[in-house]
């Protein structure tokens, strides 16, 4: 199909060892649509950094959309209509494949202003990378999302399955066979023990928050109120309130599937 063709590279990616549907990109698996040449811009200063980027970092499934809502509510965001995505807000720089919102060119991303909330004034950002200094260094602001390995394992192996044009090889993978993959890492982004170590070791860094899906799920007002803190924005309590209205898990599935 054309959106199959959109985020596919072409033959001069290589190609993750385990399992070939993926791209090796700085010895880590990843997605079809992120590249080599497209990482290689974020850290060579093609990617243009700014003291005022706060990133969502996290590894697939584990509340990376739910936190960019909050996210682009505290920086002043209106709500997105249904079928739009945080991604509007709140870029995917790791994207070089694809049409918007999902791929933006680093030139757009650089452009500050397009991206700068009208309270907090931050360039929200995601990443689903391993820690790097273009994400973390002292000069910018992360959010970085863990949740329990099996419901990630879980809710990874139905995004695969729904994203079949994608995961070109995930049409008709059992779940057992999807588990084995995530052991073995070869599974966007690698293992996930990996992944969360990386960003472990910076976790007392004063620029980088660690959250726990759960407990945005067992208290998302509290959990709110720190990321604002972290972000440097003071919230009323009917303002924490519209935004446990606006991210809910019942408007996320509503919104998003």
């Amino acid at each position: 199909s054309l959106l199959a063709w959109a985020t596919h590279p072409g033959p001069e990616q290589e190609r993750w060892p385990g399992r070939p549907q993926l791209n090796k990109v700085w010895g880590v698996p990843a997605t079809p649509f992120i590249t080599s040449d497209r990482i290689d811009q974020l850290q060579n200063g093609t990617f243009k950094p700014s003291s005022k980027d706060i990133w969502v970092a996290t590894y697939p499934k584990t509340g990376t959309t739910w936190t960019q809502t909050i996210v682009n509510h505290i920086n002043g965001f209106a709500p997105l209509e249904r079928g739009r995505y945080p991604f509007t807000y709140c870029p995917w720089p790791e994207v070089s494949l694809g049409l918007p919102p999902l791929r933006y060119s680093i030139e757009e991303i650089n452009d500050f202003k397009r991206w700068e909330g009208p309270v907090g004034g931050w360039r929200c950002l995601k990443s689903h990378w391993h820690y790097a200094d273009h994400m973390a260094d002292a000069g910018k602001r992360v959010i970085y999302v863990m949740r329990n390995v099996l419901d990630v394992a879980t809710s990874f192996y139905h995004h695969s399955r729904r994203f079949h044009f994608v995961y070109l090889d995930m049409a008709d993978v059992s779940f057992d066979a999807f588990f084995e993959m995530l052991k073995a890492g070869n599974v966007d982004n690698g293992d996930y023990f990996d992944h969360v170590a990386s960003w472990w070791a910076v976790k007392d860094r004063p620029n980088v928050l660690f959250v726990r899906y759960e407990d945005l799920l067992a208290d998302p007002a509290a959990v709110i109120r720190r990321i604002a803190a972290h972000m440097g924005v003071e919230l009323t309590d009917a303002f924490v309130a519209q935004i446990v209205k606006l991210s809910s898990f019942r408007r996320m599935k509503q919104f998003y599937g």
